[in-house]
Formats: C-alpha cells, structure tokens, sequence
C-alpha cells in the first residue's frame, strides 16, 4: 500500500492536513506539497562537466503554487538574488492523464523562454524527470529528482550525464524549507 504525506492547504484553507498527496503513484496532485511558501536554500556547481567541486549558495523563496485545468497544470514563482542579480522564474508542470507523466517547463527573467525542460513520473516517494539541455551549443542529457519529501521539506536535485564518466553530475541541489 502507497504511504500518503500531508502537505499544504488547499485554497481557501488554513489546515495542514485537509489534503493528502500521494507522491508513491505518478498523479495530478504529485506537487500539491508546494503548496504555501518556500525558503529554498541553493547549492549551485560552479563549473558544469569538469570535476568541480567549488559550490556557490544563495537564498531564493517559492510561493504562489496555483492548480489549472482541474489539477493537471501548475505554476509556482521562485524567486531569489545569485551573484548580486535579483531574478524570478516560475516552473510550469503539465500532467497527462493518459500517458501518467509529468512534462516540466522552466521560464526566467534571465531567458525569457519557455523551456521544455524534462519528462517524468514519481515512484517510491521520488521523482524522476529526464529531457536534455543546451550548454554552450552542446546538447546534454538533463535529470530532475525531487525526493525527502514531507509536509515541511523537500530536495530538489539537477544532474547532466557526463559522457566521460558514464555517470551523472550533481550540478544544482535545492532543499525547501516551507515557512508558511
């Protein structure tokens, strides 16, 4: 049998426990935890693919978690300050009831596009999200897991494949704190 985690409200709702997110099955309410706001605490690897092991960190906040089309669409904003810059950005995440998967979009103030980022379903209280990327006009293989979730935490993780090592590198790590 599936454990079941509490997260936040729902709308309208001040109490924790009114809703019950199943993260062991892949479902429309997989990212209902986010709901409320977030510290996130980031680790950022300075050097991508090179066998860096100087992190840089900074504080960023999430807020706004909002469900469309009856809970297959979310948005939240994610904002925070890296290297004196103030950004925002908001991850836009598509449920597909047929196929049981996630497709996970990124925007920012740094690009202003819309990113078709990775695809992905939760298993065993974790999710696994895979898509590639463009890193200096070289396409890389892309994984997101977010995993430790509970009622008042969570990780996120971000890796490329290193084609040398045949093996993921751990880029960008971050773990959320909710404060409301």
């Amino acid at each position: 049998m599936a454990s079941l985690i509490c997260c936040g409200p729902p709308r309208n709702s001040t109490n924790m426990t009114d809703v019950i997110v199943n993260v062991n099955e892949t479902g429309p309410e997989n990212f209902d935890f986010l709901v409320g706001e977030w510290s996130v605490h980031n680790r950022l690897l300075n050097s991508r693919l090179s066998n860096s092991t100087e992190w840089s960190e900074f504080s960023a906040r999430l807020y706004g978690y909002t469900k469309f089309l009856g809970g297959n669409l979310n948005i939240e904003n994610f904002e925070g300050e890296r290297n004196g810059q103030h950004f925002h950005g908001s991850s836009i995440r598509v449920y597909n009831p047929e196929k049981r998967e996630w497709v996970i979009y990124w925007v920012d103030s740094n690009n202003h596009e819309v990113l078709p980022q990775v695809i992905g379903i939760f298993k065993d209280g974790v999710g696994e999200f895979y898509g590639e990327d463009i890193i200096n006009d070289e396409k890389l293989k892309l994984r997101f897991i977010w995993k430790d979730i509970s009622e008042d935490h969570a990780v996120w993780e971000q890796a490329y494949f290193d084609e040398n090592s045949k093996g993921w590198e751990i880029n960008w790590i971050m773990t959320f704190d909710r404060t409301k």
